[in-house]
């Protein structure tokens, strides 16, 4: 026998021996006497599944102001669309946890003037009410009226050209994928697209050409990934505690894109081309990788104490940004703004921005302010302009068409570079401590390690009682123009490529 057939007859031999112990094993099977009578079917139907409700008027019928009316608690569904009875609600809901799944149709409303013929109509204290899967328009009153229903979930809809709002919701309520728009045109005390109370999520929804405001929302609202455009006053505008982001607001056409009170956070949000500003905010508000552009005022107007920081603001018809004391603006972009490009009040700190060819000054101040690390470049009037008691450090200022820095009493001017300023006039220099109205009053500042070159001068200080020293100066029309009774570190003028040999520590230098 030959090795491979050796192989073959153990192979087999073993394929035998397991089938007999398989056979060996004791095998069971089901009974074989099914019961009695026909076999029934195990399956659900879906209604046993997921019980449901047709919306009708045997199930669900209508009262004296409504079309149709749910009275108990569950889940609810259109089989085709309806116009409302005229003068009337189109669903009325008088039961808490009630689901209306609107399956792709359509409610009506029937005309008329009636301010309570709202499309669904949630009764005052009832909760837990979720419409979704179609559209509503044509109602007198509102689209859904729930700002007396609390909870409410709303999702997948359409909403137009109802009277007073699209969509009414109060505290504990969201609203998600939903459009807006057309509504308002009835009047009321505040008519609109959005209206909520408090507390409310607003998420990935179209609120545009509403006849009035796009959002009017309360406290701790969440708004994000919206869409809120040519409504006929402002876009969307929340109460303090309110977070909005991801969402643009633009063609807005007599009010703001974005209206925040006080303490709420605005991020990743665009107003554009809005007739008032396109971001306002309140006090304490915090401001991040926002743009703001071709508005009609203020890209973004602030109360005090604000952050603002990664935003842009560009081609607004009033400054770029105009903020309130104690803020802190930190790399942002301030570009062709009709006024300034960043104007604060006392105490703010602009760190790392740039302002350009804003048609006034590119970064106006009041006192006690900081500016760090900015640069200023071809701005109409003066690139940097501080009140007293504030510090400019390592800045850039050129091509401005007056003075590059302008700063008052009490300030701190240092480690500047300013070049080419007074673009626009014969007098622009690098660095102005200027005398202002009261000459004997800018005093005590101290202007130290700035590069002036090309300006019309260099560094003018008008008053007494302020140092100068260890700054360079070159081809300026004048260099230095500093009062006599300043203190000012010893001026040496180098001839080209002359050595410095002078040990003074506090010389500056004309070159």
């Amino acid at each position: 026998m030959t090795r491979a057939e050796t192989i073959k007859l153990a192979v087999l031999s073993g394929s035998i021996l397991a089938a007999a112990v398989i056979m060996r094993a004791p095998l069971h099977a089901g009974p074989l006497d099914p019961p009695a009578g026909p076999v029934a079917s195990t399956y659900k139907t879906l209604n046993e599944v997921e019980p449901r409700t047709p919306i009708n008027a045997t199930t669900t019928g209508g009262d004296a102001d409504s079309t149709f009316r749910i009275a108990q608690p569950g889940s609810y569904y259109l089989t085709g669309g309806f116009t409302a009875a005229a003068g009337k609600k189109g669903i009325e809901v008088a039961a808490n946890n009630v689901t209306i799944d609107l399956n792709g149709f359509e409610i009506v409303g029937n005309g008329g003037s009636s301010a309570v013929a709202h499309g669904i109509d949630p009764q005052p204290g009832t909760y837990g009410m979720v419409v979704k899967n179609g559209s509503i328009r044509n109602f007198p009153g509102s689209g859904i009226e729930g700002l007396d229903s609390g909870a409410n979930r709303i999702m997948f809809l359409r909403v137009d050209a109802c009277g007073i709002n699209g969509i009414g919701l109060n505290s504990g309520s969201t609203i998600e994928s939903c459009i807006v728009s057309a509504c308002g045109a009835g009047g009321g005390a505040t008519p609109g697209g959005i209206a909520t109370s408090n507390g409310v999520g607003v998420f990935n929804t179209v609120s545009g050409a509403n006849s009035g405001f796009g959002l009017s929302g309360g406290t701790d609202m969440n708004v994000s990934g919206c869409t809120f455009s040519g409504n006929s006053t402002f876009g969307c505008a929340v109460a303090r505690g309110s977070t909005v982001s991801t969402s643009s607001a633009s063609g807005n056409t007599a009010g703001v894109g974005f209206s925040l009170e006080q303490s709420c956070t605005i991020a990743s949000c665009s107003a554009y081309n809005n007739t008032q500003a396109g971001i306002a905010a309140g006090a304490g508000c915090t401001i991040s990788d926002c743009s703001a552009n071709e508005n009609g005022l203020q890209g973004i107007a602030s109360g005090d104490a604000c952050s603002i920081t990664n935003s842009t603001v560009k081609s607004n018809l009033n400054s770029g940004m105009q903020l309130g004391a104690t803020c802190t603006v930190t790399n942002c972009s301030a570009l062709l703004n009709a006024a300034h490009g960043i104007n604060a009040s006392t105490g703010t700190s602009v760190l790392n921005c740039t302002a350009r060819q804003n048609t006034l000054d590119g970064i106006s101040l009041a006192g006690g302010c900081i500016v760090t690390g900015c640069s200023a470049v071809s701005n109409t009037d003066d690139g940097i302009s501080v009140t007293s008691g504030s510090t400019v450090t390592g800045c850039t200022a050129s091509g401005n068409g007056d003075d590059g820095i302008v700063a008052g009493a009490d300030c701190r001017v240092r480690a500047n570079n300013c070049d080419s300023n007074g673009a626009s006039s014969a007098d622009g220099c690098g660095i102005n401590m200027y005398g202002g109205i009261f000459p004997l009053f800018n005093s005590d500042s101290r202007v130290e390690e700035n590069n002036c070159t090309d300006n019309d001068t260099g560094i003018f200080v008008s008053d007494s009682g302020n140092i100068v020293f260890r700054n360079t100066c070159s081809g300026n029309t004048t260099n230095f123009s500093i009062n006599v009774n300043c203190n000012v570190g010893t001026i040496f003028v180098l001839s080209p490529g002359a050595a410095i040999t002078t040990g003074n520590s506090f010389a500056n230098f004309e070159f």
